[in-house]
């Protein structure tokens, strides 16, 4: 309910949306003895219709939080309904962090079981023969113990000694790359990116949920 005047001068109030239900009423109060039509000296018929107007405007929370509203927006300061710079920081943040992590999580489950079956010594032996380096590493041909070349172009995953194109190491193949022979610790790497990558994305979707609160907080108390 509004007035359409500002009902907290009308009651002597400060325009403060987070006043107390008794502050607003003892006001009123005060304001009703001394003016009521019913005093013998007839009171003030107009200022008690119109302290009685403001109170009914202000004597819950969200009539005051709207009566706040309303005199921001009359005086071109409407209470902020957006998100601040800050709070705009925060959820890009988290989003971004959130994205990373997730990669960070789901990328190495998908090598993770052959690190884990080379770890076991389980797969295809043979030599790895380098060719090319790229900005993954080091390529190189995979062969057979007889010769036979089985792939063409396959990473290597490990621990290398000092390696250039012509270097052939043993080598296990087991499924993805082509990891040390003598068995692979690579899994252990995996393992540890994914739970690190697990934690950093609940924590970004906690604070990224901790932003979200405050902001719907603080647009409610406009409402």
């Amino acid at each position: 309910m509004s007035t359409g005047l500002d009902p907290f001068a009308t009651l002597g109030l400060s325009a403060d949306r987070n006043l107390s239900d008794e502050q607003v009423h003892d006001a009123w109060r005060a304001i009703a003895t001394a003016t009521d039509p019913d005093r013998p000296d007839g009171g003030n018929p107009a200022r008690y219709a119109a302290a009685s107007a403001a109170y009914a405007s202000l004597r819950i929370a969200r009539g005051r939080s709207q009566a706040y509203a309303d005199l921001a927006a009359k005086r071109g300061a409407a209470p902020r309904r957006k998100m601040t710079q800050s709070e705009r920081d925060n959820v890009v943040v988290c989003c971004y962090l959130s994205v990373i992590a997730l990669f960070a999580v789901i990328f190495p489950s998908f090598v993770l079981p052959d690190a884990i079956r080379a770890a076991a010594g389980k797969g295809i032996r043979g030599f790895w023969t380098v060719i090319d380096r790229m900005r993954a590493g080091w390529y190189g041909i995979f062969r057979l113990p007889d010769g036979k070349v089985l792939l063409r172009e396959v990473g290597y995953r490990g621990p290398l000694p000092p390696v250039h194109v012509g270097t052939r190491v043993p080598g296990l193949y087991s499924g993805a790359l082509v990891y040390p022979q003598h068995g692979s610790q690579e899994w252990k790497i995996d393992v540890i990116v994914m739970i690190a990558g697990f934690i950093l994305l609940l924590s970004m979707q906690a604070r990224l949920a901790v932003v979200l609160l405050r902001f719907r907080r603080r647009l409610r108390a406009t409402l």
